[in-house]
């Protein structure tokens, strides 16, 4: 049984009836599900999936334009086409997107096409009125530094991820309407236009309680929807809340883009908060943790493949713990492939038998970038004090004290966000890794359980780290990196208090951003397939077998 995915690793399934081609999956309750089925999805005629997870249609009308979220940092409108059906009503699809963050305009529609061939790119995609030209290819990257926005490719043609950092994420396909759809819905289609349309899911990272729009409101505090429960197809009317006069229009009645936030921040549907909030029932963590929205049950983020805690505690991507002490001092490398190479510098003190050590600080590579994060020697610990030290390049980043606050490189090709007031942030080199990092103290707790005998002049500030990787290669390696290798099989000691992994001199490096370690894959050549992160699928055939099989 695989430790982190339990019986369902390795197992092909069947795409759901509802997206036989095109589907990913739920390892932890081993079941395969569409897309369009999560909260957040827009698509088909047009089927919404809400915030509060219940499903409903709202089919707007041909050639006319409706606000589907609007918030004080963005404002997202969809292009209706369509044609006249013989019940009633215009048969419509989303033909195309307008977002309108900050100063910027972000449009991705779909081409009109008559014979539709899969190879080919029927979406196009425009920044501030300006053709954005993506070359085809699974994972081929696009970003605009100043304005936070990243495009990725998520197949050689017609499916993307737009982020815009610390706002949303929106998944966008472009799919054409079948002739068996055709035929089983009584649309009618000729074989001049096939209406390709978008199929498009929303991930947002925060919105106001001032959100609205046909499905930002389905994400307000206290939403209730109006649509009829049970019914075969249940309708959101009100049509002209939503009208916009045209694509980037903000003038829908519902308007609140540009507004001043009020109230607390909401986060989507499939995190949470720790702790209780309003008298309610929360989580009891005593720091930080986040939440399986599947069991839900609360998980530390510690406990998760790709942590590295505590005297150092490693999650590998085999999901199996093992400690690695490396010595007090030193510096370490923990992963290291192609594209990226990542040191770290670990400080301790001498205790009964081997050094105490923790992560002082890490040092990434990559393309000719470095860059530095580490925790400031403090001795008594105030958590309304930031102790984290970020560096680029060799320089200073000084990040504005906020949850939220933002960092981009001038090539945009290193993101930084706060995920607290203070000593948390999300780093991410786009398209290779994001790195959750926090500075923590050892508390006199910790000391007095441990027996680390920490004194008054060093609570010993360090790092919990937390790394989500988008593509490594075969070759991938270091004491953390190895472990996502197709065929790695742990050398520790299974069921032992604590595990170590040994091995020490093969990670050693000469300095932080040294990538001399005997292990070093920093700059060669790739070598055979990527692998995708343990949380991630890859949907389709394997061997044969149209379905979806659960990835290392």
């Amino acid at each position: 049984m695989d430790p982190y995915f339990g019986n369902c690793y390795g197992i092909p399934l069947k795409c759901p009836p509802g997206c036989p081609k095109l589907c990913e999956v739920d390892c932890k309750a081993c079941k395969p599900y569409c897309d369009c089925d999560k909260p957040g999805a827009v698509c088909q005629d047009p089927r919404f999936i809400g915030g509060d997870g219940i499903m409903f249609y709202f089919h707007g009308r041909k050639e006319k334009d409706f606000c589907l979220v609007t918030n004080p940092d963005i404002h997202i409108n969809a292009h209706f086409i369509g044609k006249k059906g013989n019940k009633g009503r215009d048969f419509t699809w989303v033909q195309s997107i307008g977002a309108s963050f900050g100063s910027h305009q972000l449009y991705v529609g779909a081409r009109k096409v008559a014979n539709w061939t899969q190879s080919e790119d029927y979406m196009h995609i425009q920044f501030d009125g300006v053709d954005v030209n993506i070359p085809l290819g699974n994972g081929e990257m696009w970003f605009f530094p100043d304005s936070g926005l990243t495009i990725k490719r998520v197949g050689q043609t017609n499916s993307i991820v737009a982020e815009v950092v610390g706002v949303v994420k929106i998944r966008v396909r472009v799919v054409p309407i079948t002739k068996e759809e055709s035929r089983v819905h009584g649309y009618d289609i000729k074989e001049e236009d096939c209406f390709a349309h978008l199929e498009l899911s929303f991930k947002f990272s925060s919105l106001s309680n001032l959100v609205d729009g046909v499905l930002g409101q389905t994400y307000a505090p206290g939403y209730r929807s109006r649509v009829k429960m049970g019914a075969a197809m249940p309708i959101m009317g009100a049509a002209e809340k939503f009208a916009s006069s045209h694509l980037f229009a903000t003038d829908c009645a519902v308007s609140k883009f540009g507004f001043r936030r009020e109230g607390a921040e909401l986060e989507d549907p499939r995190t949470v908060t720790c702790g209780a909030t309003g008298g309610g029932v929360g989580i009891g963590c005593p720091n930080q943790c986040e939440v399986d929205c599947n069991t839900c049950k609360p998980y530390c983020p510690c406990d998760k493949p790709g942590a590295v805690c505590h005297d150092p505690r490693f999650i590998g991507g085999d999901g199996i713990k093992f400690y690695f002490h490396g010595k007090k001092n030193k510096d370490f490398c923990l992963v290291t492939d192609s594209d990226i190479h990542v040191n770290a510098h670990f400080i301790g003190k001498q205790g009964k038998g081997r050094d105490f050590t923790w992560v002082q600080s890490i040092g990434i590579l990559f393309g000719s970038q470095q860059f530095y994060v580490g925790a400031r020697k403090v001795a008594t610990w105030h958590g309304s004090d930031d102790n984290m030290h970020v560096q680029f390049n060799g320089a200073d980043i000084n990040i504005p004290s906020g949850d939220g606050e933002m960092w981009t490189s001038p090539e945009g090709d290193l993101q930084i966000k706060r995920v607290g007031e203070t000593n948390s942030i999300v780093a991410e080199v786009v398209g290779v890794v994001k790195i959750g990092v926090r500075v923590v103290p050892i508390t006199e707790e910790e000391s007095r359980i441990h027996g680390y005998g920490i004194t008054e002049d060093d609570c010993f500030a360090h790092l919990e780290l937390s790394f989500k990787f988008s593509s490594l290669s075969n070759s991938v390696s270091g004491v953390l990196g190895q472990t996502y290798v197709p065929g790695y099989r742990s050398p520790v000691k299974i069921g032992v208090p604590m595990p170590v992994m040994g091995g020490a001199e093969k990670y050693s490096t000469s300095h932080l951003f040294a990538t001399d370690c005997a292990v070093s894959k920093f700059g060669l050549k790739r070598e055979g397939a990527e692998i995708e992160d343990p949380p991630t699928v890859a949907c389709g055939a394997q061997d044969g077998i149209q379905g979806i099989v659960c990835k290392r």
